[in-house]
């Protein structure tokens, strides 16, 4: 004899839900500008010789100084310093591209509409924390790409040099504060 039985086959289902949050944004903070240090100066009042003072990004190597001629100078009275960044809120090892000003100088001044002015140019970086601490920070066209840390942080130093002015001049550096702004981007 043949026995029949019913099996019955229950399904459940449930309807889950995905969910993803997007964080693009990191946080860029300046921890100390572009210290220049406290120099004497005078311009050549034709223009045509020079005088720089290098701020090194490292933190470690003293401004250096140099001269294509008697008539412009720059001598470092108290010494400067490089501007200290840092980037947090990335990725965990994120890629990043840090973009100093580029090639051109920037205008430093004292806000006097004449009398001599400085430029700042040759901008360079130093990584002093970071997964890749031994690539250089240039101001080459579109950026060098480092890679944050474990925790998504990043942070540089930046250094540049300041110069006399190049134009033909009229008036003497004035004893007061110049400045100048010049933008970084991550």
């Amino acid at each position: 004899a043949v026995a029949l039985t019913s099996v019955s086959s229950y399904a459940e289902n449930v309807v889950s839900t995905a969910s993803v949050t997007v964080q693009n944004a990191l946080t860029l903070a300046e921890v100390s500008g572009l210290d220049l240090g406290t120099i004497r100066a005078s311009a050549d009042p034709a223009g045509t010789l020079l005088a720089d003072i290098t701020i090194n990004s490292d933190g470690v190597t003293p401004p250096a100084t140099s001269t294509t001629g008697a008539a412009a100078v720059i001598q470092s009275l108290v010494d400067g310093a490089p501007a200290a960044y840092t980037v947090s809120g990335a990725a965990n090892f994120a890629s990043l591209t840090v973009t100093l000003p580029p090639a051109g100088g920037i205008a430093v001044t004292n806000g006097a509409p004449a009398g001599a002015q400085f430029t700042i140019d040759d901008f360079e970086g130093t990584l002093t924390t970071a997964n890749d601490t031994t690539v250089a920070l240039t101001n080459a066209g579109g950026g060098v790409v480092v890679t944050a840390d474990a925790t998504g942080n990043l942070a540089f130093n930046v250094g540049a040099v300041l110069t006399t002015d190049a134009t033909v001049t009229t008036g003497a550096y004035a004893d007061s504060g110049y400045s100048g702004s010049y933008t970084v981007d991550v």
